[in-house]
C-alpha cells in the first residue's frame, strides 16, 4: 500500500493545477499616433494633386482589432489647408507586439471634396504598413480616403507610442 500511496502523492503533484500562485501572461496591446506627410488625390484630379496632405491617425489594437479615429487636411492650388476628413474607423490587423506591423479598416466620418463640392457624412477607410525597430519607434506607409468626393492620400510617418 505504501507504493500506491506514493504514486497517488507523486501523481497529484504533476498534475495539480496550481491554485492563486500562476498568473496569467499579460496579453500584448498597442497604443499609437502616427504623423504622417504625403500627397492626394480628389475626383476631377488627373493624378495626385499639387498640394500636400497631412494625416494625423490615433490607433488602439486591444488584439487583431484595431480602432483609429483620424484627421487629415490637405493643401489647394492656392496653398491654403483644408481639413477633408475626420473619421473614426474599426480594422483588423496583424497581432500587436510584431517588429513589422499591418492593419486596414473601414468607419464613419465626415469629409470634404473641393473638386466636386461636396461634403458631408462619409465612409472613411484606411491602411497601414509599418517596421518597429523599437518598442515605442516605428517608421510606416499610410493610406487613407472616403467616398465623399471620393478622394484619399498616401504618405510616410512615423509611429510613437507602446508598440510591442
Amino acid at each position: 500500500m505504501p507504493i500506491v500511496r506514493f504514486a497517488a502523492f507523486a501523481a497529484t503533484l504533476l498534475f495539480a493545477t496550481p491554485g492563486h500562485s500562476q498568473q496569467q501572461a499579460a496579453r500584448p496591446w498597442g497604443l499609437w499616433v502616427m504623423p504622417t506627410i504625403g500627397s492626394y488625390s480628389e475626383d476631377g484630379c488627373a493624378s495626385l494633386c499639387a498640394g500636400s496632405s497631412v494625416a494625423l491617425p490615433v490607433t488602439w489594437q486591444p488584439s487583431r482589432l484595431t480602432v483609429t479615429a483620424r484627421a487629415a487636411a490637405a493643401q489647394d492650388d492656392q496653398e491654403i489647408w483644408h481639413v477633408k476628413d475626420i473619421g473614426v474607423v474599426a480594422g483588423y490587423g496583424t497581432r500587436p507586439g510584431g517588429v513589422f506591423h499591418a492593419h486596414a479598416g473601414i468607419g464613419l466620418g465626415y469629409g470634404e471634396s473641393s473638386a466636386s463640392a461636396k461634403s458631408g457624412l462619409t465612409i472613411p477607410f484606411e491602411a497601414q504598413v509599418a517596421w518597429r525597430p523599437l518598442p515605442f519607434l516605428g517608421l510606416g506607409l499610410y493610406g487613407w480616403g472616403n467616398t465623399t468626393g471620393p478622394l484619399g492620400g498616401v504618405g510616410a510617418g512615423v509611429q510613437i507610442g507602446k508598440l510591442r
